[in-house]
């Protein structure tokens, strides 16, 4: 995503992601946590909780382990604990 937002449109793609329906949040907590990064997150997350969108986040970590002020965005969300195997294992390597 951060390479997206290195030329002029910067403004309209985070626009584009805050304003969506629905987003989804692949892998949150395991990206390098740059100051570009945390902030950016920061406040995609607050203007879709002020707006009431649906945002669904996946992680590999436990909520305990994922940094507190991002934990305390979901905070009022539902958590569901899946436990399956690694689909990249199963698939031969």
């Amino acid at each position: 995503m951060r390479a997206g937002f290195r030329d002029d449109s910067a403004d309209t793609r985070l626009a584009l992601v805050q304003s969506a329906p629905a987003l989804v949040i692949d892998d949150l907590g395991v990206e390098r946590a740059t100051p570009w990064a945390v902030e950016t997150i920061y406040a995609i997350l607050d203007d879709r909780i002020i707006q009431q969108r649906l945002t669904v986040a996946t992680s590999n970590l436990p909520p305990s382990e994922l940094e507190p002020r991002i934990r305390s965005r979901f905070a009022e969300g539902v958590v569901a604990h899946i436990i399956a195997p690694d689909f990249r294992l199963t698939k031969g390597g």
